[in-house]
């Protein structure tokens, strides 16, 4: 969640209050995304390279080939765990996680909702109700988000 979404002093009826061990939680899944992020990819270019030089072959034409020279790799595989894990871990948590956190608020914060869109003037943007998404958002979970987008 972002700093405007934190328990403040004078914050709004809208806002995720997050504990302190929520908090915690969160920095420590952000640092470990970072490491995969940063230096795993790193490491991974790096075999990925030394792959391409070992096999003697021309640097791969497609995806295809690229993949067949990355599935070994430990690098790739620990990338594609922590990058699966973590992003479970972040919302789906059963104490700690983004949903479960918002869920157990779900009343207050729903409460706060309506106030606000009552009170709001009308010349404010609104949402199209007609709007119909693309397939690809309404039946894709990105980034592991119930729901999709």
């Amino acid at each position: 969640m972002n700093a405007a979404m934190q328990d403040r002093p004078g914050s709004t009826a809208l806002a995720v209050h997050e504990s302190r061990d929520f908090r915690a939680y969160h920095s420590f899944v952000r640092a470990a995304r970072n490491y995969a992020e940063q230096e795993l990819v790193g490491q991974m270019h790096d075999q990925y390279e030394h792959a391409i030089a070992a096999s003697g072959k021309p640097p791969p034409a497609d995806w295809r080939q690229a993949q067949a020279l990355l599935a070994p790799l430990t690098e790739y595989q620990f990338y594609n765990f922590l990058y699966r894990n973590l992003q479970r871990f972040k919302y789906h948590r059963p104490t700690l996680g983004i949903f479960a956190t918002v869920d157990a608020q779900r009343a207050r914060l729903s409460q706060g909702l309506k106030a606000a869109a009552a009170a709001a003037d009308k010349q404010e943007l609104r949402l199209n109700p007609q709007l119909v998404e693309p397939d690809y958002f309404r039946y894709v979970p990105f980034h592991q988000h119930t729901g999709g987008v």
